[in-house]
């Protein structure tokens, strides 16, 4: 008698990525890796009252990892196209707008983690400011990335040991507080403190509007 043939090894696997994944893990109902996410459980309101405003930014290496992430949720379906942004799921090159990565990504991740910004869930004690990015939410998260890798380190002066620490305030702002409140007084928001924290500004531009419009 022939023993049956050993199947489900490649979709045993391929479960195994989604559910260590994290999208997989957000289905469980389970926090993303702890290195991943050092700040996870912290109080985010907390946070942002504790920590400094011009320490609430990232670095590069932050960037490629939100890149990776974007890119698995975008394949598994968590951040999808909407009628505001008919985005391909396999544009790599633009991808998904700011927008909607907030709204499908950066919110429920932050809220779940505490309620403070995607900056300080990777860097709870925040880091000490060098470049502010002023941008636009219209762009595509691809586009914005690449762009910012290219030109950050050249904005610093282009000396490799030189560790970009970049507030960017779809990063930066805790998405999940009242934004409106730290913005009341504009010379004195986290936007204007930043700024006049940071040694260098880099302003990055997206081929689908003007971001000054």
């Amino acid at each position: 008698v022939r023993a049956p043939a050993r199947r489900g090894g490649r979709a045993s696997a391929a479960v195994c990525r989604l559910l260590t994944g994290s999208s997989g893990r957000a289905m469980l109902g389970m926090p993303p890796g702890g290195d991943d996410y050092p700040g996870w459980g912290m109080n985010g309101a907390t946070q942002h009252r504790t920590v400094p405003p011009e320490r609430w930014c990232i670095t590069l290496e932050d960037l490629v990892f939100f890149r990776s992430v974007v890119l698995e949720e975008v394949q598994s379906g968590a951040i999808a196209p909407t009628e505001r942004d008919r985005f391909g799921r396999d544009n790599r090159r633009v991808g998904p707008s700011m927008y909607t990565v907030v709204d499908a990504h950066i919110k429920p991740l932050t809220q779940r983690a505490g309620g403070m910004s995607w900056a300080l869930l990777r860097h709870p004690l925040g880091l000490e400011c060098n470049v502010f990015i002023s941008h636009c939410w219209a762009e595509g998260v691809h586009e914005f990335i690449a762009k910012v890798l290219l030109s950050a380190p050249e904005a610093v002066g282009g000396d490799p040991d030189t560790v970009v620490a970049a507030w960017c305030c779809v990063l930066a702002n805790p998405q999940n507080l009242d934004i409106g409140a730290m913005v009341h007084d504009p010379a004195s928001s986290p936007f204007a403190v930043a700024l006049q924290s940071a040694t260098h500004v880099l302003v990055v531009p997206t081929e689908r509007t003007g971001i000054y419009r």
